[in-house]
């Protein structure tokens, strides 16, 4: 699985990618996924062009980190909403209740369907990449045969087609 990290910063652009938190994390976290990552300034242009150009590319999955805050320069949320064709409205109820940490309520993170590939929006703290990764994991997998094959949950669940068959 191919996965684009867009990593909105412009503190790691200004001092250096030794900064960064997120990106190792994230490839130590998702071994087995091919994981590019891609360093922009908080530009909403910027920021929005890097996602339809991932799309394009046909990753499975696209996430921009940071720019979700209150702040004029977090611009993230606005630059990739537009994109979305299908948006997983309780994403952000999801990352909240996963969320150690009571600054979680303060970022707003957005995930859906953008032609091909799953979008993620999320904050760029160590702690928020961990419940993203976490989702990933879990879910990930399966989110991706749903927008790209377009079989239904019951299809990717042989215990659910069982229940299903007996009814």
């Amino acid at each position: 699985m191919r996965l684009k990290l867009i990593i909105t910063s412009d503190r790691i652009l200004k001092y250096g990618t030794h900064l960064d938190k997120v990106g190792p994390l994230v490839k130590k976290e998702l071994e087995g996924y091919e994981v590019d990552v891609e360093y922009l300034p908080n530009d909403l242009k910027l920021i929005k062009r890097a996602v339809m150009k991932a799309l394009v590319e046909d990753y499975e999955i696209v996430r921009v980190v940071g720019g979700t805050g209150l702040s004029d320069r977090d611009k993230s949320v606005e630059a990739v909403k537009p994109l979305l064709e299908k948006e997983l409205h309780l994403f952000p109820v999801d990352f909240f209740m996963m969320s150690d940490t009571p600054l979680a309520s303060l970022g707003r993170p957005i995930a859906g369907r953008s032609l091909d590939s799953l979008v993620i929006v999320s904050p760029g703290s160590p702690d928020a990449a961990k419940v993203v990764i976490k989702r990933i994991k879990k879910a990930g997998e399966h989110i991706i045969k749903i927008i790209r094959y377009g079989v239904s949950g019951w299809d990717l669940n042989s215990s659910s087609k069982s229940r299903r068959g007996n009814q």
